[in-house]
Order: structure tokens, then C-alpha cells, then sequence
């Protein structure tokens, strides 16, 4: 009875050092691709509200040759409104607060995707659990398409 209580006591010690020590920041890897997941899914879903949430205020955004800054959740709910695909991520490649994603576009609910089935990448700065850049880059031989990931 003995070893089976003190097993549990040390089953559950192990649980919250574990969890804490994935709350202090040493998971950033984990909690970068996590966000690019979650905008990903809001996108998708038309939830241009909650992608927006995910934005932090003077995020830039980097697409067609064009920067702009987000001043807040209005500019970032313009932006993620405006894009009219969805994308599924096909490819990630994280290297601590950047990652960097590959999608291959859909068709967006509410929206007119011109680009279904076409490739698009984009790079994300995940600083703090909030997108602080998002930069469409071209896609594996070719051209970033425009205005259309996800």
C-alpha cells in the first residue's frame, strides 16, 4: 500500500514540474507553431475576429511587395477579412518565435478564392502568443500568391 501511495506522490510531483516548466517559456517552439495553428483554424473557419486576437498591436504585415502596420484589432480584423482563401498548413518549419508555413489554399466561406489547390508560404513572428509578423513569401518556384493565403 505503502509503494502504490508513493508512487501517486511521485506521479503527481512529476505532472506539475513538467507543466510548469512548459508555462515558464521553455516551449516557445511549441507555443509559436501553436499560434500559427490556431490563426490558421480561425482563418479557415471565418472567424476573422478570433485570427484577429491573435494579432499584436504594431504587428506588420508584409504581402505583394507591400508593408503595413496593424495600429490594433480593427486593422487586424481588416486584414484577415480581406483574405479570401483558406489554407491547409502542409509543411511547418519552426525556429523559435519564427515559423514558417506552407499551405495549399481552399475555398473560404463567405469569400472568392481564385487560387484553390495553388501553394502559398508565409513566415510568422510569434513574440508573446501574438502574430508581431506575417510575411507572405513566395511559393516553391515561383511568386507569393497575392492576396490569397491562408
Amino acid at each position: 500500500m505503502r509503494l502504490r501511495l508513493a508512487f501517486f506522490l511521485l506521479a503527481a510531483v512529476f505532472a506539475l514540474v513538467t507543466s510548469a516548466c512548459g508555462s515558464r517559456g521553455g516551449s516557445q517552439l511549441t507555443d509559436s507553431l501553436s499560434v500559427v495553428q490556431r490563426w490558421s483554424e480561425a482563418v479557415n473557419a471565418s472567424e476573422d475576429e478570433a485570427a484577429a486576437e491573435l494579432f499584436a498591436p504594431g504587428a506588420r504585415v508584409i504581402q505583394g511587395g507591400r508593408a503595413v502596420t496593424l495600429a490594433g484589432l480593427d486593422e487586424a480584423l481588416r486584414f484577415n477579412a480581406s483574405l479570401p482563401c483558406a489554407g491547409t498548413i502542409t509543411d511547418t518549419d519552426v525556429d523559435g518565435e519564427k515559423v514558417t508555413a506552407t499551405f495549399t489554399l481552399g475555398r473560404r466561406s463567405g469569400h472568392v478564392c481564385e487560387g484553390p489547390g495553388q501553394e502559398a508560404v508565409a513566415v510568422f513572428r510569434v513574440t508573446g502568443g501574438k502574430i508581431v509578423l506575417w510575411h507572405e513569401l513566395p511559393a516553391r518556384g515561383g511568386t507569393p500568391a497575392e492576396s490569397q493565403t491562408a
